[in-house]
């Protein structure tokens, strides 16, 4: 039979006279301890997880402090070479493009004159979509599908192998 308080009470109304005094004192206090042990188990609980909380918080910000003391020497080093390599690679561009058009229009006079260039004329090169070519390449590791013009023999070769070209 059950000894909580509220069951000997129970009993107690229902007309059970062999409950006394003490038992239901007794349970009473039992049921209070275990309450409030329960109570300070589950305080224990909050406080340890807000202890491990405030640790993962102060990992964090000393991880944040860190990131703001970096030293960015390195990475602008490489900053700056890319920036000064992109523009005399447009740079380049433009000149050939200006050769381009001086011989374009050179064959085109001539060839209205009726005189035989006999020369094929490259195309001009399109700086803003070898740029976007060019930062797309830099994005990934991954070996380009199309060749262009401005990738070296190496490059084109690992492209050629990449799309199956050449091989037996």
């Amino acid at each position: 039979m059950s000894d909580t308080y509220t069951d000997l009470r129970q009993r107690m109304i229902d007309g059970d006279t062999t409950i006394t005094a003490a038992q239901l004192d007794k349970a009473r206090r039992d049921e209070e301890f275990a309450g409030l042990q329960a109570e300070a188990d589950a305080a224990a609980e909050a406080r340890t997880a807000e202890q491990e909380r405030q640790a993962a918080l102060a990992a964090l910000r000393a991880d944040a402090q860190a990131l703001a003391e970096k030293d960015f020497a390195e990475l602008q080093k490489h900053y700056r070479t890319a920036v000064d390599s992109l523009r005399a690679l447009r740079q380049g561009m433009a000149a050939f493009n200006r050769d381009q058009y001086r011989v374009q229009a050179e064959a085109s006079r001539r060839l209205l004159d009726g005189e035989d260039f006999g020369q094929e004329i490259p195309a001009q090169l399109n700086a803003e979509f070898e740029v976007d070519r060019l930062i797309n390449e830099a994005k990934s590791t991954a070996i380009p599908w199309h060749a262009s013009r401005l990738h070296d023999e190496e490059t084109r070769a690992l492209i050629a192998e990449a799309r199956g070209e050449g091989v037996a």
